[in-house]
């Protein structure tokens, strides 16, 4: 049977925090060992690039116990596995981490993360070989300074249309397209926007107050035509 969870994160000060997960198979809350997972880092993320892939939850943040969270830079992939239940991290490749224009997002069936310098914008996808994990390099061209300000001032970027080269960004209140290729930034004239996310249609079953299943059919904007 699936089950559906609930990973809840609570904390006041970096010292002073508590992990659990909610299960709906179980009703039932499961507390997490603290001692044996970075947890900081799963608390640097921004929210909007939290990225959901094959029953894993992923976001960019810092190791806490090998980097410096005070130079503000994200040093390490973030992530939570919903069926076994832990955290991992994977190091970002050397060339990201001095980078403050990075994200992850997915690109086909894998993780990526778009890093850009003033030198260089890169590409890496996280692969896995033998139950080790590393970065392949997908892509690797020039920079572009109009680029590299758009992104240090923008919200979310997480979809990525892989046929046309494209990202869209949100850069509240607005929403645009930014190609990695040829550096064209475009607004796409939907404004209000205050969140950014991926959904497909979908059939849900409901339970109905004389015990019939009743179907209900979800429609949502399919940005990148998943």
């Amino acid at each position: 049977m699936n089950d559906y969870k609930l990973l809840a994160i609570g904390f006041i000060k970096s010292t002073e925090y508590s992990i659990a997960v909610y299960s709906l198979n179980d009703h039932l809350w499961r507390i997490k060992d603290r001692l044996d997972v970075h947890i900081q880092g799963i608390l640097s993320f921004y929210l909007g690039n939290v990225i959901h892939l094959k029953g894993s939850m992923y976001c960019i943040g810092f190791d806490w116990y090998s980097s410096d969270p005070a130079s503000g830079l994200q040093t390490h992939l973030a992530s939570f596995d919903f069926d076994l239940e832990e955290f991992g991290f994977v190091e970002l490749p050397d060339a990201a981490k001095q980078n403050k224009v990075k994200f992850n997002f997915v690109l086909g069936e894998s993780i990526a993360v778009f890093s850009m310098s003033s030198e260089h914008t890169c590409i890496w996808v996280l692969i896995e070989v033998g139950g080790q994990k590393s970065w392949q390099l997908w892509y690797n061209g020039d920079s572009n300074l109009t680029a590299l300000q758009f992104f240090k001032s923008s919200t979310f970027t997480k979809i990525f249309h892989v046929e046309e080269n494209t990202f869209f960004v949100q850069r509240s209140p607005n929403l645009y397209s930014y190609n990695f290729r040829s550096h064209l930034i475009q607004h796409l004239n939907i404004d209000g926007c205050k969140s950014l996310e991926t959904f497909v249609e979908s059939l849900v079953l409901h339970k109905g107050n004389q015990g019939k299943n009743l179907s209900h059919e979800t429609d949502f904007i399919q940005i990148n035509g998943e």
